[in-house]
């Protein structure tokens, strides 16, 4: 039997050498065609370095394997040594595999599930990813998209406000005063305790952040091609917005506030600056985007092909037939208690903290 898992001295020596051979060829003169070029690189690449029964590892093996490796450690390769330990790996690893292939391991359903994710992978790749990339985006494109997204790139500045809504302005005026006596929480726990708004009040009469139109900065992506089809009963009030943006400094709170048949009080909590940015700064993002957007849609034209020519049946009805493991219990008083706006309104819009005064207020 050959030492050390089939590697022999001979042919190990002789790794090396057709592993040089590349590098050599590159620096002699030669006059062969490229099709005898191409022949003798296919030949040197061929040879193989080692083999035993299921396993074999050629020149070609070694390269490629050390070629997917992080440019910053493909140079300690050059070393003999460390190039024949890291053959001795491929061969480990083989052995390994022709062990699990023989056991019947390779059929199990968790192995044919990850092959075909990494064959899916790997072809996505080549069908897609190396033909559309962010840079095969067309610059009209580009340029496009943005004169008609103006709403992502100009924005006006932005408050962040909360408010309570109140039967009568005695009522409000009454509690503006107690409010104003009290520390920065108080606002809040008032909110909850007496407000009118129901929509509002249970997050301590937060209105999030609006523009001077009312717009909230949550749906200004969803519009950010036209701002003015935001539906008004989407907006926030005109009367709260204009008292916002007439408070001087987060804290402020306003005096009571005419809306509809009630009173508000208004309370600044936070502020944006307004945000203009210019075609140069925003393409990158641009071109991402688009760039997304149509490898999304050539993979899904893909798969609509592949639809068509396989025509595969689907029996929806089954579905009801399907069993589920009963989840596993909770351990007992783990987690929180649900909250009617989940986890935090602001993150399920992706709106975010800016640590403002209303996010950790004192005393609440």
């Amino acid at each position: 039997m050959v030492s050390k898992l089939c590697i022999s001295r001979r042919a190990r020596s002789a790794a090396l050498a057709l592993l040089g051979l590349a590098g050599a060829q590159a620096m002699s003169p030669h006059t062969a065609s490229a099709d005898d070029a191409a022949s003798q690189d296919d030949a040197r690449r061929s040879a193989v370095i080692a083999a035993g029964k299921g396993v074999q590892i050629t020149v070609g093996d070694v390269e490629d394997d050390v070629a997917k490796q992080p440019p910053a450690l493909r140079a300690r390769f050059r070393d003999p040594a460390v190039l024949q330990d890291h053959v001795q790996e491929m061969l480990r690893f083989q052995l390994l595999a022709e062990a699990a292939r023989e056991r019947g391991h390779a059929k199990a359903p968790e192995v044919v599930r990850s092959f075909k994710q990494h064959a899916v992978q790997a072809m996505v790749r080549k069908l897609f990813d190396e033909k559309i990339t962010p840079a095969s985006i067309p610059e009209e494109d580009v340029r496009a998209y943005y004169e008609s997204h103006q709403g992502e790139f100009h924005r006006n500045g932005l408050m962040r406000a909360s408010h309570i809504l109140l039967p009568t302005k005695a009522q409000a005026q009454e509690l503006r005063q107690e409010i104003l006596s009290a520390d920065t929480g108080k606002f809040r726990t008032l909110a909850r305790k007496h407000s009118l708004d129901r929509e509002t009040k249970l997050r301590g009469g937060d209105l999030h952040y609006f523009d001077p139109k009312g717009i909230p900065m949550v749906l200004m992506s969803r519009y950010a091609d036209d701002l003015t089809k935001v539906p008004a009963r989407d907006r926030v009030d005109q009367s709260l917005v204009d008292a916002a943006f007439a408070l001087k400094k987060v804290g402020d709170v306003s005096p009571p506030v005419k809306v509809g048949e009630h009173w508000s009080l208004v309370r600044l909590t936070g502020t944006r600056p307004a945000e203009h940015r210019e075609l140069k700064e925003a393409e990158e993002g641009i071109r991402l985007k688009l760039w997304r957007e149509k490898r999304k849609s050539s993979l899904e034209e893909f798969v609509a092909d592949l639809e068509k020519k396989v025509k595969p049946e689907t029996h929806p009805e089954l579905l009801s037939s399907i069993q589920f493991a009963p989840p596993a219990p909770s351990p007992e008083g783990s987690g929180d208690p649900a909250s009617p706006f989940g986890h935090g309104h602001d993150h399920e819009h992706g709106e975010g903290h800016d640590q403002d005064e209303e996010d950790h207020p004192e005393g609440d």
